[in-house]
């Protein structure tokens, strides 16, 4: 839905401090951090931010609300405002989201109406630029504004830091949206089944197969000086060294026509 933001990965990797304007800068946290936070509290408030209509498609439908109907800026907005500072200040520091509001911007949008017929995408997607453009949200109080582009400077900085990126779907017809919302409560159905009340971890397990690897460099104690963006590369390293020792050694046996697989999969060190 909108153009894809400049980041910068090296300061990124390196933990520091990163302005996403002049009165808003996000800071990363350490594994410790996040121990101390609480990490099951700690993603639930940071999905907050980095999650979309898509991920709460089912929330917002049990709440008479079609997820293809309301923009991610609009979600955000509505759920950003009810974190306190104390919630939030491992990644925002003093910044209070409760005191921003979503006010009209009173400019005046001269996009004149589309000839001949749009598809439901075309539809969506004038929509949702429309709203971005007539809203802004702001703390009068201390002159603070998160207007769309804003928005999504600071969500796609947090997606890199943790390297994820909830996925983005709609549908259209109410046949389909009901199917989709029934797949959505037999997966949390089944979750919770499986889970049965028990607390689960997204970091445990990569921290118990990153130090129990060879080539991993950091000891488990070590690990809780690492800020987070540092810790999830090792992770993604891990795998792109191990499926590139993979691919060379199958290389070299002989086993495997390596012909149709490209040069940049056996260098380790690509970008990923």
């Amino acid at each position: 839905m909108q153009e894809a933001t400049n980041i910068d990965i090296l300061k990124l990797y390196f933990g520091d401090p990163y302005p996403i304007t002049d009165k808003i800068t996000i800071y990363q946290p350490t594994i410790q951090d996040i121990i101390d936070y609480g990490e099951n509290a700690f993603f639930a408030m940071l999905y907050v931010f980095i999650g979309n209509t898509t991920y709460r498609r089912l929330e917002l439908w049990e709440n008479g609300c079609d997820w293809n109907k309301i923009t991610d800026y609009e979600l955000f907005c509505r759920l950003v405002s009810l974190l306190p500072p104390e919630q939030t200040g491992i990644l925002f520091g003093d910044l209070d989201f409760t005191k921003f509001k979503l006010m009209p911007t009173g400019v005046e949008i001269d996009e004149p109406e589309p000839e001949g017929k749009q598809t439901a995408t075309e539809k969506r997607k004038r929509y949702f630029r429309l709203f971005e453009a007539s809203v802004t949200f702001k703390d009068e109080e201390h002159d603070i504004e998160i207007n769309a582009a804003t928005y999504h400077h600071l969500v796609d900085v947090l997606r890199e830091m943790v390297n994820i990126f909830p996925k983005t779907e709609y549908t259209v017809g109410k046949t389909s949206k009901e199917i989709i919302i029934e797949e959505e409560r037999t997966k949390l159905a089944k979750f919770t089944s499986e889970n049965d009340g028990r607390s689960s971890s997204i970091l445990q397990p990569w921290i118990s197969s990153c130090v129990n690897h060879p080539g991993f460099k950091y000891r488990k104690d070590e690990l809780r000086k690492i800020q987070i963006n540092e810790f999830m590369d090792s992770v993604k390293r891990l795998q792109v060294y191990e499926s590139t020792h993979a691919l060379l050694g199958g290389a070299y046996s002989g086993f495997m026509d390596s012909s149709k697989i490209p040069n940049e999969n056996f260098d380790f060190m690509r970008r990923i």
